[in-house]
């Protein structure tokens, strides 16, 4: 857990099943503010997400057996009223229980406008 989470920073988890993406990912945002948890696999994510205070969501796509979008249906159950940002390489063909899409190939400040609009900041 990141030592922000109480400072009053919005808390984003992220998940993505790529430890190097989700490092990179965790020091940008961490980088801007933000308080970040991570998760790597939709169990810990799941997790995660019933014992912290998130405010948004951004999950990878392809989570390996999990998709990105099946989780963010198990999420909405959880937590219906938290942004999902899905933040992947190809759009997916069912965005319902997401609350955005992003291409991962879009520039930073994209990524964190993006992140901003979700958190309501």
């Amino acid at each position: 857990m990141s030592s922000a989470i109480g400072s009053g920073s919005p808390v984003i988890l992220c998940i993505e099943n790529n430890e190097v993406h989700l490092r990179l990912r965790r020091a940008i945002l961490e980088q801007n503010g933000y308080a970040v948890l991570g998760a790597t696999t939709d169990i810990e994510a799941l997790n995660i997400l019933r014992s912290s205070p998130i405010a948004l969501v951004i999950s990878d796509h392809m989570l390996g057996k999990t998709a990105g979008t099946d989780l963010a249906k198990q999420i909405r159950e959880i937590r219906p009223l938290v942004p999902i940002l899905l933040y992947t390489g190809a759009m997916p063909d069912d965005l319902t229980a997401a609350s955005r899409f992003l291409n991962k190939g879009e520039p930073v400040e994209t990524f964190l406008s993006v992140v901003a609009s979700l958190i309501g900041e």
